[in-house]
């Protein structure tokens, strides 16, 4: 026999993914968007603010996720984000420079950890952004047919992704003003031929520190570092 589905958890599903999406969001511009009654959407949030989902700023009455997504998150993320914190650490210490793990979730990346350079001019990067897959659009290279569909008409031609498949990272600067940062897919272990990376290794400097010598410099330690966390080695 069929299982019916909730209503109720549905809707609250909606209410959530729009939220993440376009956070800081009121009740009645997020009641507008999905065409719910605000009354509804309000019980909604309310009860999702109770169970730790939500939180409200006080001062605009908006609503944005909190902690529990997080957690949740990092539980999808799994044994990527725990093998992965050790190589973080050692990557930003060699570095000096601020390095993420973000994970692909769709047209996105989302940051699932993050270890910020140690030095007075460093680059913030808070666990929960979420940027689009063409801030980066390098990382095609590492993704299958379907993964890069995303993309849309952003994904570079064929003749440069195979140049950054040949050296193993690619370079962006579609990120925050002033800073460049250099990525290397991050696999679940033991990937067969084929496989689209699950998330990226990330290092992100000011360009006044990460010239083309810099970034020569520190490709290396960023493969050594995406490759342990691919095959699943411990720090």
């Amino acid at each position: 026999m069929a299982v019916g589905r909730l209503g109720t958890v549905e809707k609250a599903l909606r209410v959530l993914t729009a939220i993440s999406e376009q956070q800081p969001v009121t009740v009645t511009r997020l009641a507008r968007a999905l065409d719910m009654d605000k009354s509804g959407v309000q019980r909604t949030v309310v009860t999702l603010h109770d169970a730790g989902w939500l939180r409200q700023d006080p001062a605009t009455s908006a609503w944005s996720l909190d902690a529990q997504a997080l957690v949740v998150g990092r539980r999808f993320a799994g044994g990527l984000f725990d093998r992965a914190r050790p190589h973080l650490e050692a990557l930003a210490s060699a570095t000096g420079e601020t390095v993420t793990l973000w994970v692909v979730r769709g047209p996105s990346f989302v940051v699932v950890d993050s270890v910020e350079s140690s030095q007075p001019l460093r680059i913030v990067i808070p666990v929960g952004l979420e940027a689009p897959l063409t801030t980066g659009p390098g990382v095609a290279a590492f993704l299958d047919e379907e993964a890069r569909g995303h993309l849309g008409d952003a994904v570079p031609p064929e003749d440069e992704l195979a140049a950054v498949r040949a050296r193993g990272y690619y370079v962006t600067t579609g990120g925050a003003a002033g800073t460049i940062a250099m990525g290397a897919p991050v696999y679940a272990p033991g990937p067969g031929p084929g496989a689209s990376a699950v998330g990226t290794l990330l290092v992100t400097a000011p360009v006044s520190r990460a010239g083309a010598a810099e970034l020569e410099a520190m490709a290396p330690r960023l493969l050594a570092a995406a490759g342990a966390v691919s095959a699943g080695r411990a720090g």
